[in-house]
């Protein structure tokens, strides 16, 4: 065996999962926000723009392409601690000026709670 595979699992903020990502990038796409968050967390545009060419020749949805990115975020992001992670996802939703999600981010952080379609208030 190797060391890798003796190492526990990294234990990540429940905010953070794939599938909390999916339900913000939901979220997101349903504010009409899908594709303009992503740039907000840094994600080089030109990156965008190749996953949404591609995305598109593949006939996936926004919502996918979206998730698609933010997943790509986590990656680019690995290294960093969860906390700041956390804030740069905050931090993006403020700046867009939406506020709630925003809170709900934090919220399900500090209660150590995964991000799901019904966490969101209602627009």
């Amino acid at each position: 065996m190797t060391e890798k595979e003796d190492a526990p699992a990294k234990n990540e903020a429940a905010v953070l999962s794939d599938q909390s990502l999916k339900a913000l990038a939901k979220e997101m796409v349903n504010q009409n926000k899908g594709l303009v968050y992503p740039m907000y967390l840094n994600i080089p545009t030109t990156q965008v723009v190749r996953m949404r060419l591609t995305g598109t020749e593949k006939e996936n949805s926004e919502e996918d392409m979206c998730t698609a990115l933010l997943l790509y975020w986590k990656k680019m992001r690995e290294t960093a601690r969860d906390k700041d992670k956390v804030l740069d996802l905050e931090r993006a939703c403020r700046q867009m000026g939406e506020l709630d999600i925003a809170d709900t981010i934090t919220d399900r952080h500090n209660n150590n709670m995964e991000l799901s379609e019904d966490c969101f208030p209602a627009a």
